[in-house]
């Protein structure tokens, strides 16, 4: 497998953003979860932030990272035939960056406005 991206094919630092990226987003997901239900005296309630905060920065940097790479190595051609097939693909695919995007930037905000430090 190349490192690179082909027409038909996407190389391997494609495909491994692409699962380090679902892996964090899922990670955060299900920590942000975990962290609802905590009460102040659980051991945990003031672990979870920390490692909620450190896998979302770790996200946001991937997500930087996988956005540059975007930019040097161009994604394989579509599959679909129909082009309302390629603008639902596009738009699906700008959605998720978008949202891989936002949602860093939104804890970043949240954490200091508070008067808190990131990490």
């Amino acid at each position: 497998m190349r490192l690179k991206n082909t027409t038909s094919d996407y190389g391997m630092v494609s495909v491994l953003v692409h699962w380090l990226s679902a892996l964090l987003a899922v990670g955060v997901f299900g920590l942000g979860l975990n962290m609802v239900g905590l009460s102040y005296y659980d051991p945990l309630y003031h672990e979870l932030p920390e490692w909620h905060k450190f896998l979302g920065v770790a996200l946001a940097l991937i997500t930087l990272f996988r956005l540059l790479w975007c930019v040097i190595s161009t994604p394989p051609l579509l599959l679909a035939k129909q082009s309302w097939q390629k603008m639902a693909a596009r738009l699906a695919h700008g959605l998720l960056l978008l949202g891989l995007v936002v949602l860093p930037v939104t804890g970043y905000l949240i954490v200091t406005a508070e008067g808190k430090a990131l990490l």
